[in-house]
């Protein structure tokens, strides 16, 4: 008689000539799923005890999956048949399998019976053990960093990089200081007269621009759809030029 250790799981209801034949000159144990306390019956089992399980016309429940690992001896051997309809039945239970901890799943057809089923494996170690890890040894050809790698010598002050009070003039044009470089030209969308005025000829006659709101050096957001400072940057109250400052928080 074989000494392999075996576990039949089996729906009691179900004819099992066929299976009883395979086993013959083995001594297995069974326990049968219509007994109301067959959980507690797999729970009660010795771990790591049986080369193989078999489940027979039963689903493969977490329940039932999670029970049935421990008390299989590393490596052994889990075969599953008569519950696995179709191959996406069986692409689903090798699922389940991998989930409850079972390794190498593979689900088959046998090609006599048509038949289907699954065969999976325990892995080859306990839940709980450890191994050991050999970590190498440090070599002198480590990179370190040195404390004085970050001097406050090396680092760049970004203060100097910005010049408080830097003064930006705008190209001449409408709007621009008379007094700056260049020649007043009208815009594109000229609305303040000059290019009424360069169109005849008078152009050096052309007002100083002045504001009805009193807002225009604010920005755009504050200037009416038809100013001529439109586009341009805020600027100082009385001035046409930008002022940048280098010294506030929100730079």
């Amino acid at each position: 008689m074989s000494t392999k250790t075996v576990l039949i799981v089996t729906n009691g209801s179900q004819d099992k000539s066929n299976e009883d034949s395979r086993f013959n000159g083995i001594a297995y144990d069974s326990i049968d799923c219509e007994c109301q306390d067959y959980l507690q019956k797999l729970s009660n089992l010795t771990a790591s005890y049986y080369d193989e399980a078999y489940l027979f016309w039963v689903t493969p429940t977490s329940e039932i999956l999670e029970k049935l690992l421990p008390v299989l001896k590393p490596k052994g051997k889990l075969l599953l048949e008569h519950q696995i309809p179709d191959r996406e039945s069986g692409q689903a239970v090798c699922l389940d399998l991998q989930i409850s901890g079972f390794v190498d799943a593979m689900a088959a057809k046998d090609p006599t019976t048509g038949d289907r089923f699954i065969v999976c494996e325990k892995p080859a170690w306990e839940t709980g053990e450890s191994a050991t890890i050999n970590i190498p040894a440090s070599t002198s050809n480590t990179w370190k960093m040195d404390t004085g790698d970050l001097a406050e010598d090396d680092l760049v002050d970004e203060n100097e990089l910005l010049d408080d009070g830097l003064v930006i003039t705008p190209g001449a044009g409408c709007g621009s200081d008379a007094k700056g470089p260049g020649k007043r030209r009208a815009c594109k969308n000229c609305s303040c007269g000059l290019a009424d005025l360069e169109a005849a000829g008078k152009a050096d006659e052309a007002p100083a621009i002045k504001s009805n709101c009193g807002s225009c050096y604010k920005g755009d957001a504050f200037r009416c759809a038809s100013c001529p400072f439109l586009g341009q940057p805020a600027f100082e109250p009385g001035t046409n030029r930008v002022m940048l400052s280098a010294g506030g928080d929100d730079i």
